[in-house]
């Protein structure tokens, strides 16, 4: 089994540049001896940041990060058989945000999180190899 090819397909669909934009890419070339940074921000519509479409893009891209891959692909073999399931999809990926903020509510930092996994999965190609929330809730 090619490794490369297994990571590749755990790559999830994410439209990140429809919502943020890149003003310096992370491989653009570097000058002096400083680290490579990209500049990332939110788009504009005018003068006006595009705010909420982000926390939209950010909620339904939580599908992806939240659901182990095997329960995921679970669900959608369901959702063939009764479109109703996707209700029950959105609960649960509610509830795992739900309880985890409710255990620990110090820490609230989930979209920040599914952000930065949107960044990766978008800018790096880099595949999550285990849901976090699913991780966390184990504990």
């Amino acid at each position: 089994m090619n490794i490369q090819k297994a990571i590749s397909s755990l790559l999830n669909p994410s439209k990140l540049g429809a919502h943020v934009a890149c003003a310096v890419a992370h491989d653009a070339p570097c000058e002096g001896d400083g680290p490579r940074t990209a500049l990332l921000h939110v788009r504009f519509n005018e003068d006006e940041p595009q705010i909420d479409a982000l926390a939209e893009f950010l909620w339904g891209q939580c599908m992806y990060y939240a659901l182990p891959r095997k329960r995921r692909l679970e669900y959608t073999a369901a959702i063939e058989k009764d479109f109703t399931l996707i209700a029950r999809v959105h609960q649960a990926v509610r509830d795992v945000f739900i309880t985890f903020n409710a255990t620990s509510p110090s820490r609230a930092s989930e979209l920040g999180e599914v952000l930065a996994y949107c960044v990766v999965q978008h800018h790096l190609s880099a595949a999550q190899v285990a849901a976090k929330m699913a991780l966390k809730n184990l504990r």
